[in-house]
């Protein structure tokens, strides 16, 4: 996977988890200068986590967690504006998981 379908796919899970009605936010905020967003979904053995911070003054950040069962597939980290870019991925296993981000 490259870095632009990294960024892509980051951007799948976030979505994921922002449009799912069963998903909950964890924490988010905003001062003058920066906000931020942490949100989960978790159904039976599948569980989606990510965060993403940004700011008018310099790049933000973001990163995206994935289980299966007990097992992390999936985790990266990057920048972050409008959407996930500059990507680096730490786990990338890849499986069936990724059918139910459709």
């Amino acid at each position: 996977m490259n870095q632009e379908q990294l960024s892509d796919f980051m951007l799948k899970c976030m979505k994921f988890v922002d449009k799912n009605p069963k998903s909950k936010i964890i924490q988010e905020g905003s001062h003058p200068f920066s906000s931020y967003l942490e949100m989960e979904y978790e159904e039976a053995n599948f569980k989606i986590r990510f965060r993403a911070q940004r700011s008018p003054c310099f790049n933000g950040s973001c990163w995206v967690k994935v289980w299966s069962g007990n097992t992390e597939v999936f985790e990266a980290q990057g920048n972050f504006m409008s959407e996930p870019f500059n990507t680096q991925a730490k786990i990338y296993t890849p499986g069936d998981w990724e059918n139910l981000l459709k």
